[in-house]
């Protein structure tokens, strides 16, 4: 009994151990960059996720691990915009 119940509060113990990113992508007059690319990677391991903005130019990277990542931000008719060592941690 003892070892279904450790194995079955491992996946929950797991699963508190992520992290999620999220933002809002806009101009400078804060108006949403609709289609905009954003590209989260993570240098130590190689993963790289991409995301799109959406109609409010959000974008969301859910369930990923606490680890110092790079974003990347691309449009059509505006700058590129990256942000290095960005730290996400679990609270």
């Amino acid at each position: 009994m003892f070892t279904w119940v450790g194995l079955l509060l491992l996946p929950l113990v797991a699963s508190a151990q992520q992290a999620q990113l999220s933002g809002v992508v806009s101009d400078a007059q804060a108006a949403p960059v609709v289609g905009a690319d954003v590209k989260l990677s993570e240098p130590s391991t190689g993963l790289v996720l991409t995301a799109r903005a959406n109609e409010q130019g959000a974008y969301v990277f859910g369930s990923v691990r606490p680890s110092t990542y790079r974003l990347e931000v691309i449009a059509d008719g505006f700058a590129r915009f990256t942000r290095e060592s960005l730290e996400l941690h679990v609270d």
